[in-house]
């Protein structure tokens, strides 16, 4: 079976490989996922899919915004636009681990010339 990456299966194909997680949101989790709502928690698209054009727009405002002010009171925002580049450094690290491992994966998953079926009829 050819290896698939997760956009691309099947609903009942996602289903039969990811086994049910036993839920392990802890209570104060739970009231601090509430007390934020789901702008601050997984569920904003910022935290989850290709969250890395959201993280560059929020720094062009905050780079626009901090024009406005005058340079002894631009500190805060600075910092937090320092902060949201430190981000997009993680995220794009994560894409380029995560892309090699899919990589990695699917060269061991597809047959080696010696492997293939019409090198064996061959032989």
């Amino acid at each position: 079976m050819p290896v698939k990456a997760l956009p691309f299966l099947l609903p009942g194909e996602e289903a039969a490989s990811f086994p049910e997680q036993a839920d392990q949101t802890t209570e104060g989790l739970r009231h601090l996922n509430l007390a934020l709502g789901p702008r601050l928690t997984f569920a904003n698209p910022v935290w989850n899919n290709d969250s890395l054009p959201y993280m560059r727009m929020l720094q062009r405002k905050l780079i626009e915004t901090a024009l406005t002010f005058p340079e002894d009171e631009r500190k805060e925002l600075m910092e937090a636009i320092s902060t949201i580049e430190n981000s997009v450094k993680l995220r794009m690290r994560w894409h380029q681990m995560r892309r090699s491992d899919t990589e990695e994966n699917l060269d061991a998953a597809s047959p080696t010339p010696a492997d293939a079926p019409d090198a064996q009829a061959a032989a």
